[in-house]
């Protein structure tokens, strides 16, 4: 049965899973539901991903960069709301990344060994850690550190630097993963010895994307040499939200991750106005058919941005982050 057919069937007979429990944490909210089941019905026909924008009816081919981030999003869903369609989608994501090559000359995609480390613990992929330290292995031989491995992504980058902090922001996680934590630490003061947090400003979209990611990096490493960092990313992105509650010209990726980088805030009032201020237009921003669209002015539908599985994704991983 194709994919997309045998994810439609599993979630219609998984609805009863989605309703609360007496004594569950609390009830799933409806726009978390319709943005998972937008997400699982938008993959691709053949083989296991997503395309870059499925706005219009045209290529299905996936986007081999964009997989990963998708399935860690839908990862963070299943671990707060099991869901039979969704489990599915984890394991047809991740045999197909464990059969994929990989090699010091054909490096994977760093989201995509944060998600096989994360599923192999969780005991969705048998060898998914396996397979997740041998495609860090395989990145360690390009880059023997995280300092090198910074320059290798400034490198390649070139000319758009604006957006170097959120690949680096991808390969900490993916260090996290593995437990390799140092090479973390060292990316992420390698990326901020070269480009201080706010020095973009905050009118560039991928100068906040880079800011709120790396915030979110930060947070998650944990390292109390960094914890100034963390806090000037958090100060910037609460300077840097626009009056609608919205971030970078009402860009959904980038408002998705600048709730997640605030929502491990201990608490001050700016930050958790900012918090709530962006959630709400965040949830605004859903189209009726569950999907959520790059960007959203507040026109009527069509009026909005393109469907980008990828954006989509963070946004779903944004609102399961934040929700009560």
């Amino acid at each position: 049965m194709p994919i997309v057919a045998l994810t439609a069937l599993l979630l219609a007979l998984g609805d009863a899973a989605t309703t609360a429990t007496p004594g569950s944490r609390s009830p799933w909210p409806v726009a978390l539901e319709r943005a998972l089941a937008a997400l699982l019905e938008q993959q691709s026909q053949g083989e296991p991903g997503w395309a870059w924008d499925v706005t219009l009816f045209g290529s299905d081919e996936p986007a081999a960069n964009t997989g990963g981030v998708i399935a860690n999003a839908l990862l963070d869903s299943y671990r707060r709301r099991p869901h039979p369609s969704t489990l599915v989608t984890l394991i047809q994501y991740g045999e197909h990344l464990e059969r994929a090559p990989s090699s010091e000359r054909e490096l994977a995609y760093k989201a995509d060994i944060e998600f096989l480390a994360r599923a192999g613990r969780l005991g969705l992929l048998p060898h998914g850690e396996s397979a997740a330290a041998e495609r860090f292995a395989h990145l360690r031989a390009r880059s023997p550190s995280g300092t090198s491995e910074y320059r290798r992504i400034a490198t390649g980058r070139g000319e758009l630097a604006a957006i170097v902090g959120y690949d680096v922001a991808l390969a900490i996680r993916a260090a996290l993963a593995v437990n390799e934590r140092t090479y973390g630490i060292e990316l992420a003061e390698a990326y901020l010895a070269a480009e201080p947090l706010g020095q973009r400003g905050g009118r560039d979209p991928f100068a906040v994307l880079s800011t709120a990611a790396l915030t979110l990096a930060l947070a998650r490493l944990d390292e109390p040499r960094l914890d100034a960092a963390l806090a000037t990313g958090r100060q910037l992105l609460v300077a840097w939200q626009r009056p609608n509650g919205a971030w970078a010209e009402n860009n959904s990726q980038t408002t998705a991750y600048a709730l997640m980088a605030l929502a491990g805030a201990k608490g001050t009032t700016p930050e958790r106005l900012a918090l709530e201020r962006g959630r709400a237009w965040l949830a605004s921003t859903q189209l009726s058919r569950g999907a959520f669209p790059a960007y959203h002015d507040g026109l009527p539908e069509p009026f909005v941005g393109p469907i980008i599985p990828l954006a989509e994704a963070e946004v779903l991983a944004a609102l399961v982050a934040t929700a009560e």
